[in-house]
C-alpha cells in the first residue's frame, strides 16, 4: 500500500476524530503524525485541514452522491471520501489519482468493502463536479462558506456591508 493511501487513512481518522469525538485539531494531528514519515506532515495537515474548513461544503457534495446516507459507524468512511473529494476540488488533484488513493485508503481503514462504493461515488464526482459545484452556489450562504448557521447570521447582523467578505476570508488558509 502507497504511502499516499497512509495519509489519506491517517486525515481521515484526525477528522473523525474532530467531528465525531470533540477532539481538536491540534491534538488530533499531532497523534496523526506520529504515525506517519516527515515527508508526510504536510499533506496530512492540508487534507484535514481544508476539509473541516470547507466541512458543510464536502459534506453537502457527497450527500448529493450518496443514495442515502452512511451508518455512524462508518464515520471515518464518510470522513475518507469528504476528503477524497475535497482533494479532487480545492486542490485540484486529478481525479484518477484522488479515487485510487481513496480507494487504497479504504482499504487501509479496513472497510474493504466500501472501497467500491468510494470508486463509485469519486468517480461520479469527477464526472459531475461543474454540475455539483453550480448546485453548491444556489444552496444558503451558510453551507456555501461552511460556516455555522448562526455565525452567518451574527456576521450579517453585525457588518451587513462586508458579510461576504469575512465569511471568504475565514475559509483562506
Amino acid at each position: 500500500m502507497s504511502s499516499s493511501a497512509a495519509v489519506r487513512a491517517t486525515a481521515a481518522s484526525v477528522i473523525d476524530e474532530v467531528r465525531q469525538h470533540g477532539r481538536s485539531l491540534d491534538a488530533a494531528l499531532e497523534k496523526g503524525r506520529r504515525q506517519l514519515d516527515d515527508d508526510n506532515q504536510a499533506l496530512l495537515a492540508e487534507l484535514a485541514y481544508g476539509t473541516l474548513r470547507h466541512y458543510r461544503a464536502v459534506d453537502w457534495i457527497l450527500s448529493q452522491l450518496l443514495a442515502k446516507s452512511l451508518p455512524k459507524k462508518e464515520s471515518r468512511a464518510k470522513a475518507l471520501l469528504m476528503l477524497a473529494i475535497y482533494e479532487q476540488w480545492q486542490m485540484r488533484t486529478p481525479s484518477h489519482a484522488a479515487v485510487s488513493e481513496a480507494v487504497n485508503a479504504m482499504r487501509k481503514l479496513k472497510r474493504p468493502a466500501l472501497a467500491r462504493l468510494a470508486n463509485a461515488i469519486l468517480r461520479r464526482f469527477g464526472r459531475e463536479q461543474a454540475t455539483l459545484l453550480a448546485e453548491l452556489a444556489r444552496q444558503p450562504v451558510a453551507i456555501v462558506q461552511s460556516h455555522p448557521d448562526w455565525l452567518v447570521q451574527q456576521i450579517r447582523d453585525d457588518w451587513p456591508e462586508h458579510a461576504d467578505a469575512i465569511l471568504s476570508a475565514n475559509n483562506a488558509r
